[in-house]
């Protein structure tokens, strides 16, 4: 998945995040609709990604606005600062209306 030319690897499910390595990097978490077509629910980021996806204070909120099938896409940014990623999700956060982590 592609957001704003930024290269997000996934879908990963909440029963998958295993899969994700725990380094650096963005996060958006999406619900796929009964057509099929992903709407984003949050964004983020973390020095550990699989960590903070697997103990994340808003699985609540993504579980309220999703009645569907929730979704995980990455975006590793090994090597990158913080203020760096957070420069990124701030990008998405500002050009797209998500129900979650409104900051």
């Amino acid at each position: 998945m592609t957001i704003l030319n930024y290269n997000f690897q996934g879908p990963y499910s909440l029963d998958g995040l295993e899969k994700i390595q725990n380094v650096s990097g963005v996060y958006v978490v999406t619900c796929t609709d009964i057509f099929g077509k992903s709407l984003l629910l949050d964004v983020g980021e973390s020095g550990e990604l699989r960590e903070r996806l697997k103990k994340h204070d808003r699985m609540e909120c993504w579980k309220k606005h999703c009645k569907s099938s929730i979704q995980v896409y990455v975006h590793y940014t090994i090597g990158m600062r913080e203020d760096e990623r957070k420069k990124i999700e701030q990008r998405i956060r500002s050009s797209y209306k998500l129900p979650c982590g409104e900051r």
